[in-house]
Formats: C-alpha cells, sequence, structure tokens
C-alpha cells in the first residue's frame, strides 16, 4: 500500500481528515497512538510504547467484563506508515458552524 492509499483508506467517511504531511514512515520520536498500516496492508489503532507498537483490541461488555475495556498486544511485523497527531485538515466548514 502506499502513502496516498493509506491516507485514503483512514480518511474514508471522515471529518476532520488527515492530510498528507502528517503520514510519517519510521519510528515515532515519543511514545503516542496512532492509526498504523502494517507491511501486509492492515490497518489498525496502536500506541507506541518504550519502542514497540502494540495494537489496540476493545473487549466488549459481557457478564465476564461487565463494561468495554482495551487491551494490547504487540505488532509482530513491520510498521509502515503512521499517522502523527489529531486529524487536521481545515478546507471543509463545520457542521456545527
Amino acid at each position: 500500500m502506499t502513502k496516498e492509499e493509506f491516507l485514503h483508506e483512514i480518511n474514508a467517511g471522515r471529518y476532520p481528515k488527515y492530510i498528507l504531511s502528517q503520514i510519517k514512515e519510521g519510528k515515532p520520536e515519543k511514545d503516542c497512538s496512532s492509526i498504523v498500516c502494517t507491511s501486509s496492508n492492515n490497518i489498525v489503532l496502536a500506541k507506541y510504547e518504550n519502542g514497540k507498537w502494540h495494537q489496540a483490541h476493545f473487549r466488549t461488555a459481557t457478564f465476564v467484563y461487565p463494561s468495554q475495556s482495551i487491551y494490547y498486544t504487540s505488532i509482530k511485523e513491520d510498521v509502515i506508515y503512521w499517522t502523527k497527531g489529531e486529524a487536521k485538515d481545515i478546507t471543509r466548514k463545520q457542521l456545527s458552524d
């Protein structure tokens, strides 16, 4: 997947949208949460912490787990692209204006 294809995929149905300069390669300089694209073209929510990427998973509420929770697992494959910061494209007027 190219950087432009990744951008298109994560922006589908989103406002505000990410812009191309927010799509990064390599490793972040500090811990962060991000949308990432792996070497097998999987797009997942992840956090970068202590030099490693961890995929976020959501556990739904059940009798055993009465509330929804998030847990993380290590991402075994390479992260190719990741988003930096919040989506910030302001080319469209917000609906609340």
